[in-house]
């Protein structure tokens, strides 16, 4: 089967039931409520709302969630935010947002990673956080699979009386507090580590395979080794994955963002997605992570499991229609 540009909005819908989410090509999005226009260069990861990194082809949202600071029980709101940055963003919304696209998009899927992100509020705990995040879910539960398994696509659709919609899949990063059974709190990546070129989760089935490198210093290099270095990492890991045969219970996780804060040498989520110039080394521009992907992807003809590919800016003129290049690779190349 081949796919088009226009079918991206629908992708999922022409995949067969019984595949494994794990044996497929998934574009996903880092800190996907990072979107907003700001200027602190630091936070800023996305230029798409959610609607439209949907429409674009993403399927995969990394949510980091805290309270509304100001706010305490019985009043509580959950919110996006990047680190201790609050994203303006009330996850209620979010999620209906989401709801509402699979209403209009039948026959597709979204899966959500959600991290507790910052320090908490004074006075409140995990505990708390798992409970409003957890009545959220339990008010439209229709749209949740909190199964701690990897999914089959057509584990992924629900019919709720005359209303056939997809599902989203629970990631759960965060610690439960013992308030939800473990059952039934989505599939567990707890054990992510910090920095890691390639980390494991958890050491039995299901396994997830992660690559997050994101942090990078002075030390490691001037911006065009840093660069590369962070492709090396992303490479490594789609290589491993395109080469092994997709069992149904393995998945990978592979970060292409990144940031490197130095007094002399910053390099951005953006410079690090889009590249740079470095005018003090080499007026040469310094191509990114997203055009070194899309040079990967395109160069082959024979279609591969590469898992999720999580992006920064994945609409970047430097790798146009980068989440069709993953995407095609479910289908038969025409």
């Amino acid at each position: 089967m081949a796919i088009q540009l226009a079918d991206l909005p629908n992708w999922m819908s022409k995949l067969q039931n019984d595949d494994y989410v794990s044996s497929l090509s998934i574009p996903g999005t880092h800190d996907s409520a990072a979107f907003a226009t700001t200027i602190i260069p630091f936070v800023q990861t996305q230029t798409l709302n959610f609607t439209q990194q949907l429409n674009a082809g993403i399927r995969f949202f990394d949510l980091r969630v805290n309270f509304v600071p100001y706010l305490r029980p019985p009043n509580l709101l959950l919110l996006l935010v990047h680190d201790s940055v609050n994203l303006g963003i009330l996850l209620k919304d979010v999620f209906q947002e989401i709801y509402g696209w699979l209403n209009a998009h039948i026959g597709e899927a979204v899966f959500v990673q959600i991290k507790q992100d910052g320090s908490l509020p004074a006075g409140l705990t995990m505990a708390d956080f798992t409970n409003n995040l957890f009545s959220l879910i339990n008010q439209d539960s229709d749209y949740w699979r909190t199964n701690t398994d990897i999914p089959k696509m057509s584990d992924l659709q629900s019919t709720s009386g005359a209303k056939t919609h997809g599902k989203i899949q629970l990631i759960r990063r965060f610690d439960i507090a013992n308030q939800v059974p473990p059952s039934n709190a989505g599939l567990d990546v707890t054990d992510w580590g910090d920095n890691q070129d390639r980390r494991e989760i958890p050491p039995n089935a299901p396994i997830v395979i992660v690559q997050d490198h994101y942090s990078w210093v002075y030390a490691d290099g001037d911006p065009s080794i840093v660069i590369g270095k962070k492709y090396d990492v992303v490479n490594d890991l789609m290589m491993e994955a395109a080469s092994s045969s997709p069992p149904t219970n393995v998945w990978y996780f592979n970060y292409a963002s990144a940031v490197r804060v130095s007094p002399t040498s910053t390099i951005t989520p953006s410079q690090f997605a889009h590249g740079m110039y470095d005018a003090d080394l080499d007026p040469t521009f310094i191509k990114g992570e997203n055009f070194r992907i899309y040079t990967s992807l395109t160069a082959t003809t024979t279609p591969k499991r590469y898992g999720v590919l999580m992006l920064d800016y994945p609409t970047d003129s430097e790798a146009p229609n980068l989440a069709f290049q993953i995407v095609r690779n479910n289908f038969f190349r025409s």
